[in-house]
């Protein structure tokens, strides 16, 4: 009969409406789950650029702090060498006196021989 069909499907509907709205609250639930993980991540992947872009610079401020470096110590290699250089025309310079020096002194040497051995034979004739 009628009512009896109506009854049974009452008893079917209710258990189904009352799961329909646990299942509607799960959803809502989840959703808001859903909605705090994604500015979770949000959060976290803004957290990632910042320190991405740190990193960046960092990274930009130790490659200048290099060549910086670098461009001192390329600048101190050239004065030492500038250096070296003139140190070393310097010890030719000196070289080439110390040369003078020596074969003035062989001259002069040659020349107290030479008036030895005149006052010598000097010496004998008188």
């Amino acid at each position: 009969t009628q009512m009896e069909k109506s009854a049974s499907l009452e008893a079917t509907v209710g258990p189904l409406q009352t799961e329909c709205a646990l299942a509607v609250q799960k959803i809502a639930s989840m959703d808001l789950d859903l909605k705090a993980a994604q500015e979770t991540v949000a959060g976290v992947e803004e957290e990632l650029e910042t320190t991405k872009r740190s990193m960046s610079r960092t990274k930009e401020l130790e490659e200048r702090s290099r060549s910086q470096k670098e461009l001192t110590l390329i600048s101190q290699l050239e004065e030492a060498d500038a250096i070296t250089g003139i140190l070393k025309s310097k010890l030719a310079v000196m070289e080439a006196q110390v040369k003078v020096a020596e074969q003035n002194n062989g001259v002069l040497q040659a020349q107290v021989q030479e008036l030895q051995e005149r006052v010598r034979r000097d010496a004998e004739h008188l």
